[in-house]
């Protein structure tokens, strides 16, 4: 169910898969201001409403496979893929914990995965495929080039009459051959999005 004032948070992920957030244990605690666009990649603007059994975005995710029993386990890689088989992340090690073989990851997007597990022993390979589904509110993605972009990111709370509501302001603004371009975009309350290049877009 939508409530009246639809609100957002942001998530700035840096070229190294830093993620900088702006609540911290349920604390807003990272402003505008600590974000270093320098060495931005990507901004994301997730609702704050969420659905029964979805993960928050950017949960650290626990993946394990059990040891085999009677089996010396030397290493155990895994790749995670979609459901049409396409990797999206390197081989990853497993590490050992207790009796399982553990993966933590970070998932930004929402979906269905795969993950193989390779799992080596002394003389062979033991295979094994377990499906997962990650399921959060689907953010609002901004790719950001810093070579030529700011970045634009304001929350207003607007009050006409008897009525309040909350708009984000969520782009960028750079200079490309001498013009001065922006692409703004106006998160509206109730999910519509309006995009234009004027900062006080009549509401």
């Amino acid at each position: 169910m939508q409530v009246a004032l639809l609100d957002y948070e942001w998530f700035a992920q840096y070229n190294d898969g830093t993620v900088l957030t702006q609540y911290v244990n349920g604390k807003e605690t990272n402003a505008f201001k600590d974000i270093d666009q320098s060495k931005l990649k990507f901004m994301f603007l997730v609702p704050l409403e969420s659905f029964p059994d979805a993960l928050p975005f950017n949960t650290l995710v626990d993946l394990r496979v059990k040891d085999i029993p009677d089996v010396e386990i030397k290493k155990v890689e895994a790749i995670i893929m979609n459901p049409h088989g396409k990797k999206i992340a390197d081989k990853i090690e497993a590490k050992k914990e207790g009796e399982f073989w553990v993966i933590k990851r970070c998932f930004i997007d929402v979906g269905e995965y795969i993950i193989r597990w390779g799992i080596r022993t002394e003389d062979r390979i033991v295979e094994q495929r377990n499906t997962f589904v990650i399921r959060h509110e689907k953010p609002i993605v901004l790719h950001f080039d810093p070579s030529y972009m700011r970045l634009i990111l304001v929350r207003r709370h607007y009050i006409r009459g008897k009525k309040s509501w909350l708009t984000w302001l969520f782009g960028w603004q750079g200079t490309i051959k001498g013009k001065n371009v922006k692409s703004i975009l106006y998160i509206q309350p109730n999910g519509r999005i309006d995009i234009s290049e004027n900062f006080d877009l009549s509401l």
